[in-house]
């Protein structure tokens, strides 16, 4: 049954992904951010200088070189004094600013200033939000952050409880508060239907890798969590609905609720009417961990 249950899931999953995985405009959000920039700034070179310094920092401490990121910042840094500005300008800088060295204090090990850092970011969005909603994503995009800071702390309890809190904005359109921040998303928005589908396929294959990567005991603590708000046995209005079919799938396997694999494919159809951008590769190699 396990073996047939795979197959059928691999072949019915290969056919769906290269069918509708759409094509993301991946510039978008940084658009919006520019036009924001246009709107706050009184020297908009000042600003793209320093954008541009601390990004080439933020390269650095991807590739592991936290030290050429920190000289980076600290000549920026001289050059710029955040200190002198004001209003909304200086906001927009420390906006750029905090969410990068939060990233280079979790590469340190540092994380409660990172949290911290990740959290001011977050309020920082959500003012600047009422002037261009795009920023939302940038906010979500903090959040995914802090649950990353919870795992690397093991956290798990916290992490999983945050996945969930995203899942319920994203995909059930329901308004959450974090840290007395709120998050609501307005899908009536055409804008925000491509930026909601980038980082809701970005959150759900990063939440199956961790998925992976913990221990089964872990796991399935994790995963439960991570959607015990979630009504996945009830058809949702939501357009991500094929998210919930994936979940679905998935706690049917954990809970052993699988008579035959036709039970299988009926579930993998439901995707053909609710298309989801999702890694093929990552979901089947963790429904091989848990037929394992």
């Amino acid at each position: 049954m396990k073996k047939n249950l795979l197959l059928e899931l691999e072949s019915s999953i290969s056919f769906i992904g290269q069918e509708f995985i759409p094509n993301l405009n991946r510039n978008l959000f940084d658009i919006e951010f520019e036009n924001l920039a246009k709107s706050v700034n009184h020297d908009i070179d000042l600003f793209n200088f320093f954008f541009v310094n601390y990004h080439n920092a933020l390269k650095e401490a991807r590739n592991n070189n936290v030290l050429n990121a920190q000289n980076i910042i600290n000549r920026t840094d001289k050059l710029i004094r955040i200190d002198s500005l004001v209003g909304d300008e200086q906001k927009l800088f420390l906006l750029v600013k905090n969410p990068i060295n939060a990233y280079i204090e979790y590469k340190l090990g540092n994380f409660k200033l990172s949290e911290e850092l990740t959290i001011s970011t977050m309020v920082l969005d959500d003012y600047f939000q009422k002037v261009n909603s795009a920023i939302f994503f940038h906010k979500i995009q903090q959040l995914q952050n802090i649950t990353r800071i919870k795992l690397r702390k093991n956290d798990y309890a916290s992490s999983s409880k945050i996945i969930g809190i995203l899942f319920s904005v994203l995909i059930l359109n329901k308004k959450e508060i974090f840290e007395e921040i709120s998050f609501e998303c307005d899908s009536q928005i055409e804008m925000h239907k491509g930026l909601k589908t980038l980082m809701l396929s970005q959150i759900f294959d990063e939440w199956i890798t961790t998925l992976i990567k913990l221990e089964s005991s872990e796991r399935n603590e994790y995963f439960l969590n991570s959607i015990s708000n979630i009504p996945l046995y009830k058809k949702s209005d939501s357009e991500f609905y094929g998210i919930l079919v994936l979940i679905d799938i998935i706690v049917n396997i954990i809970c052993d609720q699988y008579n035959s694999s036709n039970e299988v494919i009926e579930s993998i159809n439901k995707l053909v009417d609710y298309p989801v951008s999702f890694s093929k590769e990552n979901y089947l190699e963790l429904i091989k961990k848990l037929l394992s």
